[in-house]
């Protein structure tokens, strides 16, 4: 999953800056106006999102890189055998137990924890900044709708559906293989919660599976709220007059962000957890 945003902001880094220039763009035209404070509230929105990914991120991530080291204190101090455990259950083709080639393994498995974290939250936290941004100009389109020009109505309008279009096109893949791992992320850190009596792997699968939680939370919320803003501008364009017309025409046919398999949307949502819950039960019975 990790190398598949890295392939994303790799291959893709102009796609997104020139969505981010597009929105700032828009952001920029509503600045001093009355709907600043819309923008304001997204912005605020997706720092609280930041921050509370990266504090289950890290909790989990760095739970199992000091489990080995709490469990060799503990050896130490009661006098048993070291046990060379790595963070991550890692098959390998050289002997880990002997010096150096534990300590080195520990640090490349806590290098690539770090980046795989990184990863993570930077390009979640983008494709949210993103949905919730272009939510605002969807509701800034439905307050306007009396104040504005039908044409800059209609251009404004436009340019929000394309960003949209861009958004999902540049996201599409990363919805699709965010959506089939977390899932069964899911399955397995809540199997070990269940199912574990050590305390410290229990608390970092917790962690680690609330942060697949809001993983999976954040595309999904994200994509629903694009999907109801651009349906409700339709809502609105029908109360007005026959010069709405065809905006509404368009507007009918909801904007989705979407994958191969999987629609962003909280009823996606819903149907994973009910199937992960449904998975532990089953596996619970054979035990």
């Amino acid at each position: 999953m990790a190398l598949m945003k890295f392939s994303l902001l790799f291959f893709y880094t102009e796609d997104i800056f020139d969505l981010i220039r597009e929105i700032r763009m828009l952001n920029q035209k509503w600045k001093f106006s009355k709907y600043s404070k819309l923008i304001k509230e997204a912005n605020s929105l997706d720092k609280l999102v930041l921050s509370l990914l990266s504090g289950c991120c890290l909790i989990g991530g760095v739970g199992y890189l000091v489990i080995p080291f709490i469990k060799n204190i503990y050896s130490i101090f009661y006098g048993s055998v070291l046990a060379y455990d790595m963070p991550y259950k890692t098959a390998f083709f050289y002997d880990v137990t002997q010096s150096p080639a534990y300590a080195l393994t520990y640090m490349v498995q806590t290098y690539w924890t770090y980046i795989t974290i990184t990863l993570n939250i930077t390009v979640d936290t983008i494709f949210f900044g993103f949905c919730l941004n272009i939510c605002v100009h969807y509701k800034i389109l439905r307050k306007i709708i009396n104040e504005m020009d039908v044409k800059d109505f209609v251009s404004y309008h436009q340019k929000v559906i394309d960003m949209t279009l861009k958004l999902n096109e540049l996201f599409s893949f990363v919805i699709f293989i965010e959506f089939l791992l977390l899932s069964i992320l899911l399955c397995v850190t809540a199997f070990q919660v269940v199912m574990s009596d050590d305390l410290l792997r229990i608390m970092t699968a917790f962690f680690h599976g609330m942060a697949a939680f809001l993983d999976l939370l954040i595309y999904s919320y994200g994509g629903q709220k694009v999907m109801d803003y651009s349906a409700e501008v339709c809502d609105d364009c029908e109360k007005i007059d026959d010069h709405y017309v065809f905006i509404s025409m368009r507007s009918q046919k909801v904007v989705k962000i979407k994958s191969m398999m999987f629609h962003a949307s909280l009823p996606t949502f819903n149907l994973i957890l009910s199937r992960t819950m449904s998975l532990i039960t089953l596996l619970q019975s054979f035990l």
